[in-house]
């Protein structure tokens, strides 16, 4: 029998959900999610400020994705928001969470066995046990503070740098040793600088990532978020990426779809356009892409599809045999759309 394949994945929010949901459904893969711990609005950030410990918000997202439960069913249950009354605006799973990290006063522990709860087969660690706050600084000579903050900004200046303090934060024993003895590596797609960045700039994950010999894949964001990545192209965010990192990627995943003219309409009104490949991108046989968003009014990731193409990538890459089916699901950049 063939040994499972260590997967492990860095992110946060719905762009890390998305892969974690792509993830499960591949079969004898070993997943351990990395999940940031900057998040800071809404109910995450309140209960942080209450109760002390880890924002819940984005560990909950990620525990959701890998239950064995069904999926939109306890999705719907624990992500139901009080929006009145002593509760409001949190979340039941938040709620929870933070209540049983503080009865057992460990919030790996709490995370383990609100895992064990929801049938999770695998692993989910913060990247970090520190609380932590980030701060962006913008071409403009501005600043903001917090996660929560800088989701909302839709100003026209570009991050220059961002900031996570305290500076002696630094990634947790389990996050660093499944980084090290990880197989492969996916860095999910997100928002750059509030769901990346604070995990790939946290002390300590880039020397464990350049030691680590894994292959080191990044799914790439569909559309450019204003105030976040306004007018980035695929080698901006290979070039942010790796800078942070301090190493080199070895795959890039980039989605192909062709899209409505009414969504991409939409999107456009919020000032959000497709991820689009430069022409050096055209010559780099690292990017890889694929059909991977479902048909909607909302440009998501199809969790099937990115399955199938992570799948494809995976196993050809280790030469091993795909269980499903041998497919031509990605395909390099560099020889040429069709």
């Amino acid at each position: 029998m063939v040994e499972p394949l260590k997967v492990v994945t860095l992110g946060g929010g719905t762009g890390h959900y998305a892969l974690l949901r792509a993830l499960k459904l591949i079969p004898n893969v070993d997943i351990t999610a990395v999940v940031s711990v900057a998040d800071s609005g809404g109910s995450s950030g309140e209960l942080r400020d209450t109760h002390g410990g880890l924002p819940p918000g984005d560990i909950l997202k990620a525990i959701l994705a890998l239950s064995e439960m069904h999926p939109e069913l306890v999705r719907e249950f624990m992500l139901h928001r009080f929006d009145e009354g002593k509760f409001a605006p949190h979340t039941i799973g938040n709620m929870l969470l933070t209540m049983h990290a503080t009865q057992v006063e460990s919030m790996q522990s709490a995370i383990d066995k609100f895992s064990a709860f929801l049938l999770v087969e695998h692993r989910v660690v913060p990247v970090s046990l520190a609380n932590i706050s980030i701060t962006a600084h913008y071409s403009d000579g501005s600043m903001l503070v917090g996660e929560g903050v800088i989701d909302e900004y839709r100003g026209e200046a570009s991050v220059k740098e961002l900031v996570i303090e305290p500076d002696s934060a630094y990634i947790c024993r389990a996050a660093s040793q499944a980084i090290r003895f990880a197989d492969v590596v996916i860095i999910a797609p997100g928002s750059l600088y509030t769901s990346l960045l604070p995990v790939l700039q946290m002390g300590g994950v880039a020397d464990v990532l350049q030691q680590s010999k894994a292959l080191k894949i990044f799914v790439c964001n569909t559309m450019t978020l204003n105030g976040d990545t306004r007018g980035f192209c695929v080698s901006d965010f290979i070039e942010r990426i790796e800078a942070a990192m301090g190493c080199k990627l070895d795959r890039v995943l980039v989605d192909s779809s062709d899209h409505e003219a009414d969504v991409l309409e939409r999107y456009a009104q919020q000032f959000q356009f497709p991820v689009t490949c430069t022409a050096e991108c055209l010559l780099n046989e690292r990017i890889l892409e694929a059909d991977l968003v479902a048909t909607g009014e909302l440009v998501r990731h199809d969790y099937a599809k990115l399955s199938q193409a992570l799948q494809d990538i995976m196993f050809e890459y280790f030469n091993q045999p795909v269980p499903i089916r041998r497919i031509s699901s990605v395909r390099s950049v560099s020889k040429g759309r069709t």
